[in-house]
């Protein structure tokens, strides 16, 4: 699967990390389409605290989720030439 950032890079999922997204956290099972609206759409961007040059921390609040308070947390490693998802989850707040 591959879906575009809002500043039109491609992003992709490889199998495995989704295989890895999910047995880690199962919750995320049925959730595909939100990791993907989460990266096409994010309502906050910010660098990750332990790799702050390389990996983005995009957030999408789902308020119908019914997990937390419906906030989706993918984080996305950007190489010079390539990026893939590293890894999505459900956070319980945002701010």
């Amino acid at each position: 699967m591959v879906v575009e950032d809002p500043e039109g890079r491609q992003v992709r999922l490889p199998e495995e990390r989704w295989r890895h997204i999910c047995a880690r956290h199962p919750e995320m099972e049925t959730l595909l389409e939100n990791v993907q609206e989460t990266v096409r759409q994010p309502d906050t961007v910010a660098d990750s605290d332990t790799d702050p040059e390389s990996v983005k921390l995009y957030h999408k609040r789902f308020p119908g989720l019914g997990l937390g308070n419906g906030w989706v947390r993918v984080a996305v490693k950007y190489l010079d030439d390539d990026a893939f998802i590293l890894t999505a989850y459900i956070i319980g707040r945002f701010s």
